[in-house]
C-alpha cells in the first residue's frame, strides 16, 4: 500500500496535481466554480478498465457552473488516462443534479470508450453512452462491493 503522495500529472496544457492515496485511489484538488461552490473528485482504478470518478461539492451546484464543470471533467479524465492507462469505461459517480451528470458525460463522451453512471439500487454501473462494439448502453458493469459502499456512504 502506498502512503499519501501528491504527485503532478502532465495533461494537454499543463499538469495536473492529485495525491495518490493507494496504487489505485487519486484524489484531485478541491477547485472553485462560478456559483462559489467547490468541486473535488477523487478517481477509483477498478478491476477490467473501469474507473470510477466521484464527484464531491462544498454545495449546490447551479447552471452557470457547466461550462466549468465539464473542462474540470475533461482535464481529470486525462490525467487519469496518463496515470492508470487505457480507460475502457469511466463511471461518473456523485450527488449533483441530472444536468450536471450530462453534462460531465457529453463532455468527456468523445474522449471515453463508454460512459457509465452509478446505480445505487444495483450496486453497479449503468452503460449510458458508448464507443465500444462490445459494450452496449444498458448494460451493467459490475464494480467491486466496497468500493460501491464507500462512494455511495
Amino acid at each position: 500500500m502506498v502512503g499519501k503522495v501528491r504527485i503532478s500529472i502532465e495533461v494537454e496544457g499543463g499538469e495536473v496535481e492529485a495525491t495518490r492515496t493507494s496504487e489505485n485511489v487519486l484524489e484531485f484538488a478541491e477547485v472553485p466554480l462560478p456559483s462559489g461552490t467547490t468541486v473535488k473528485a477523487k478517481a477509483y482504478k477498478a478491476p477490467m478498465g473501469v474507473v470510477v470518478l466521484h464527484f464531491n461539492f462544498s454545495d449546490m451546484l447551479e447552471p452557470q457552473d457547466v461550462k466549468h464543470l465539464e473542462k474540470y471533467a475533461v482535464e481529470k479524465y486525462r490525467a487519469l488516462t496518463n496515470k492508470f492507462g487505457k480507460i475502457k469505461v469511466l463511471v461518473i459517480s456523485g450527488r449533483m443534479p441530472i444536468w450536471a451528470y450530462i453534462a460531465i458525460a457529453h463532455a468527456v463522451l468523445h474522449l471515453a470508450p463508454a460512459i457509465a453512471t452509478l446505480d445505487p439500487k444495483l450496486h453497479a454501473a449503468v452503460v449510458v453512452a458508448s464507443h465500444n462494439k462490445m459494450l452496449e448502453e444498458g448494460e451493467i458493469v459490475e464494480l467491486p462491493q466496497d468500493l460501491v459502499s464507500e462512494l455511495l456512504s
